[in-house]
């Protein structure tokens, strides 16, 4: 369910809430963040190509708390600062202090080395700009864009609005720029340059975190945060309900289906 759908039938349940559309998406995202970290817990990989004596840096999507364990080579050059260190051995976390692979937030490890992380939900884009743009007829220059290419976009300027504006590109600003440029597809008689006050909206995309029929838990989600924040603790308790039955079979229906993730905490024992 996308949602667009998710809010459409919050608004049908509860038509002339004063709850913005923001809101509920941000309430939706809490609950998409919630699913990937504690049901989906999918994993991510990172190896490390280069050694530095000072340790390497991680990047900035991959924090300490997410990692999950690291996987060392079997083969290769090693320096005197890894010789502690086990070959071809996945390594949790809790042994990183045996080996003094975390310090001064930094992987003390050989290259080649593999980082085992778990990936973090794709936050809700739910995005609005508002200001002073220059324009052209080839597309829009501001600073720093919120826009990626392929969003779809509602812009209103000069009391007029557009829908269904797709971003075709958003072109990276050179050093000596202070400007990022946009092009969308406008249908608009333009032959100048100038400025103009726009406001563009994204429109949300995204779908549920899970599929049907266990995503009307972000219904009950959605009613079960307004009607907490109404004091309509009643109606709260009813939608929690709801939505803890959801989630519980969702949780058991993901644990049954999905595939086996290759991170460590996956171990075959007593096999023969």
């Amino acid at each position: 369910m996308k949602l667009l759908e998710v809010l459409a039938r919050v608004d049908e349940l509860l038509p002339y809430n004063q709850f913005s559309p923001r809101q509920k998406y941000n309430w939706c995202d809490d609950l998409g963040a919630q699913i990937w970290q504690e049901v989906k817990k999918e994993y991510g990989y990172y190896e490390l190509d280069h050694e530095d004596r000072l340790g390497t840096l991680l990047p900035e999507h991959i924090s300490f708390e997410m990692i999950d364990s690291i996987r060392t080579p079997e083969r290769g050059l090693w320096s005197v600062f890894h010789r502690h260190i086990p070959r071809g051995r996945t390594i949790d976390k809790v042994d990183f202090r045996t080996y003094n692979i975390w310090q001064n937030n930094r992987m003390q490890l050989p290259p080649g080395s593999v980082v085992v992380y778990l990936m973090q939900h794709q936050h809700v884009r739910n995005i609005e700009f508002q200001g002073s743009v220059e324009y052209s007829p080839e597309g829009f220059v501001t600073s720093f864009p919120p826009f990626i290419a392929g969003d779809i976009i509602t812009i209103t300027m000069n009391g007029t609005t557009y829908e269904d504006v797709n971003v075709i590109t958003v072109s990276e600003h050179e050093e000596e720029e202070r400007f990022d440029r946009w092009f969308v597809e406008l249908d608009w008689d333009v032959t100048n340059s100038g400025t103009v006050n726009i406001v563009a909206e994204r429109l949300v995309t995204e779908s549920t975190e899970c599929p049907a029929p266990y995503d009307v838990m972000y219904v009950h989600y959605v009613l079960a945060q307004m009607a907490f924040f109404q004091k309509n603790y009643d109606e709260y308790n009813a939608q929690t309900a709801l939505f803890n039955d959801l989630w519980d079979r969702y949780d058991k229906w993901y644990q049954e289906r999905a595939p086996v993730n290759k991170s460590s905490s996956a171990k075959i024992r007593n096999f023969w």
